[in-house]
């Protein structure tokens, strides 16, 4: 079996592409099943954490299905139909920064929207400052119990309200359609962390700067936490490619 090759970007990222390739090329019908993850490993030339990784994402796009005991298969197709702009970025070599930077940019009108009201009439977002209070005491006690998935759920859990905040339900669709990949970023980010409660905190500073009333103030806090999240991302996908070099 020919190898074929992949270049040093993200491991990942590329096993993702080559995949992609190997479903577009029409080789595989719906339901057939693709090869194995140490048949996949030997034709790109690389470790088998990153082939399962890949596919680990597929699935969760509802593009590959994986059984126990019998192999991944290939999904009908109009099972991702509303998933495709999460397809399109995953398979992209710097488009998780940029995915990144459009969900800075639906939080920042978000919390400007909701700071606004506050200081227009407290009671009028009441309801959505009790759900974010309630996400983080949700991620505090998935923290205490070390549940990572459920940490992640609260996590998106609070953005998504965030997000909702705007009050334009095309920016909360699109986040909706970016759920799976939201969560793939959210367990990195969280990995990077040694102190969990760090992040917790940060959470805590929005709903604080909401209560201001200051717009600037709120807007602030939204910018520091996903500068922060940034910088955990790089450092836990750093850690990554280091392991698949190995």
């Amino acid at each position: 079996m020919a190898l074929i090759e992949i270049k040093q970007t993200t491991v990942v990222e590329q096993v993702m592409k080559k995949i992609k390739e190997l479903i577009a090329s029409g080789r595989f019908q719906v339901d057939s099943r693709i090869p194995t993850e140490n048949e996949l490993a030997i034709m790109f030339d690389i470790g088998r954490s990153s082939i399962r990784e890949a596919i680990k994402i597929f699935n969760y796009l509802g593009i590959l299905k994986s059984l126990p005991g019998k192999g991944t298969f290939l999904c009908d197709r109009t099972n991702i139909s509303t998933e495709l702009l999460t397809w399109s970025i995953l398979l992209g070599t710097n488009e998780i920064y940029e995915f990144i930077e459009l969900r800075h940019l639906l939080e920042q009108r978000g919390i400007t929207t909701l700071t606004e009201k506050y200081k227009i009439d407290p009671g009028s977002i009441s309801e959505d400052l009790t759900k974010l209070a309630n996400m983080i005491d949700n991620m505090k006690d998935a923290i205490k119990r070390s549940s990572l998935n459920e940490t992640v759920q609260a996590d998106y859990g609070f953005h998504n309200i965030i997000i909702e905040g705007s009050r334009i339900s095309l920016f909360a669709s699109i986040f909706r359609t970016l759920e799976s990949f939201m969560h793939e970023e959210i367990k990195k980010t969280n990995r990077a962390v040694y102190r969990k409660i760090d992040v917790v905190k940060e959470h805590e500073s929005i709903i604080n700067a909401i209560r201001t009333g200051n717009t600037a103030l709120a807007v602030n806090a939204v910018d520091l936490h996903i500068d922060n999240v940034k910088k955990r991302l790089k450092k836990q996908m750093d850690v990554e490619h280091q392991r698949n070099q190995i």
